[in-house]
């Protein structure tokens, strides 16, 4: 049997410009925030250490489950830390890391967006 050359187009060969390097960074930094709770959990942690039971609490609406998911995913991507205080029974803290608070500034200017955009909606509801 003969093996089947493949052609390549300059198309397949062609490097990737500098819209399809930001479009891939900004994806991949939502795919890291996309989720039930993911953002409300940073923000929450943005003010200091939280026992889980504190974030527990806090997110309304998330099964602990999915709460415990959505620590995991923020843990693997290191924007939040998890600590096992030694004591008996153990109690587990979480908190931001550098590179978690550094998207305060980012999720602070998407909720003024987001609140901005729903007000000028509302304007156009009434008209």
């Amino acid at each position: 049997m003969k093996k089947q050359e493949v052609k390549t187009t300059r198309e397949d060969t062609k490097a990737p410009t500098a819209i399809d390097e930001r479009s891939e960074a900004i994806n991949a930094t939502l795919g890291m925030l996309q989720g039930k709770a993911k953002p409300s959990i940073l923000a929450y942690l943005a003010s200091g250490k939280k026992r889980l039971t504190h974030i527990s609490e806090e997110m309304k609406g998330i099964n602990a489950r999915d709460l415990s998911s959505e620590l995991k995913v923020l843990e693997k991507n290191a924007l939040i830390r998890k600590i096992e205080v030694g004591t008996m029974p153990v109690i587990i803290e979480y908190e931001i890391t550098p590179e978690g608070q550094s998207l305060k500034k980012i999720l602070d200017e998407l909720h003024q967006w987001s609140l901005a955009k729903r007000k000028k909606e509302a304007a156009q509801e009434v008209r």
